[in-house]
């Protein structure tokens, strides 16, 4: 008898316990899928915020300017908003952005952004003043534009490592692709003719650059910075229209395109310039003598000082003061 009433005992117990680890297994199945759930749920709202997540602001003072504020990785931006035609993309708020697409129609650009790494640009566009981003390697301009300025310092400290300046645009601001470390090749738009003041200043790994045929003139810092700083104009196919239409010699750190200072002369200018043409400029000031070759002597009316000119081929392309 009493041996029936233990194993009654030990069933019970048995029942109880496979009970308990049943209910445990239904609540760790529970909290499994509410946990698949929340995580679901985090990864929807992660790629909803990533993808999809895109707001704009318009100025109703000046309806034609649009700001981004994304989370979005790729953002597609709008020439029409809420029935008002957009021109102006003017700024980015908090942002995720990877990706910047503009469409047909926007005429102005100016964003900044470090997460930003590519930028499509429509063949509307007539201004730049910045895109920046120290993540941006990709600009991607249409092969033809029309009356396109780039602004000062625009495209400066980011990772782009080739660009194309297209055909149509016809300036260039000084500092363009200031310090653009990676900068290797740039392919400029014939109709540029003038390449200013620290255009590739810094641009340590640039290798190559496709200068304008119309190139008349490159300001003498352009370059400093770059493997490309003090070689030759033949060594760096500048065009024959460069610098008054006359192949010369590329004048190094010393004298290479250096304005005149005009504590010496009279008018402010670059280097080279033809012999003639420093006459012209000069003739009330200084009486020329072409002493040999390579060099003229240019004797100041004022004080009778003289300053030794530089020659090659009757182009001036620096000078030095003489000593009293």
């Amino acid at each position: 008898m009493d041996y029936n009433v233990e194993n009654s005992k030990l069933e019970s117990v048995r029942e109880g316990i496979q009970a308990y680890e049943a209910a445990l297994e239904q609540k760790r199945r529970k909290e499994r899928i509410i946990f698949i759930v929340a995580v679901a749920f985090f990864i929807l709202l992660y790629l909803y915020l990533r993808l999809f997540n895109t707001r704009f602001w318009i100025d109703e003072d000046k309806p034609e300017r649009i700001k981004v504020f994304s989370t979005a990785w790729v953002v597609n931006v709008p020439s029409e908003y809420k029935g008002k035609q957009v021109t102006k993309l003017d700024g980015i708020g908090t942002t995720n952005i990877r990706v910047l697409n503009i469409e047909e129609g926007i005429t102005f650009v100016a964003v900044s952004s470090d997460t930003l790494k590519k930028v499509k640009l429509p063949s509307t566009i007539k201004n730049i003043d910045y895109i920046k981003g120290k993540k941006l390697s990709r600009i991607e301009f249409p092969e033809q534009v029309s009356g396109l300025g780039i602004w000062e310092y625009a495209f400066a400290g980011t990772a782009i490592k080739e660009i194309v300046l297209p055909e149509g645009t016809d300036y260039v601001g000084e500092g363009v692709f200031c310090n653009c470390e990676k900068l290797k090749k740039v392919t400029m738009s014939n109709q540029i003719t003038d390449i200013p003041r620290e255009f590739f200043y810094g641009c340590e790994k640039l290798e190559h650059v496709t200068w304008p045929e119309g190139l008349q003139s490159i300001h003498p810092e352009a370059l400093v910075g770059t493997p490309l700083s003090g070689k030759s104009m033949k060594e760096l196919n500048f065009p024959d229209s460069a610098y008054y239409g006359v192949p010369v010699k590329y004048i190094n750190n010393s004298y290479y395109y250096r304005s005149v200072d005009t504590e010496t002369f009279n008018h402010d200018f670059y280097f080279p310039v033809e012999l003639d043409t420093f006459k012209r400029l000069e003739y009330e000031y200084w009486a020329v003598n072409k002493t040999k070759t390579n060099e003229a002597i240019a004797t100041s009316k004022r004080n009778g000082r003289n300053v030794i000119l530089l020659l090659e081929d009757n182009i001036i392309y620096g000078y030095r003061k003489v000593e009293d």
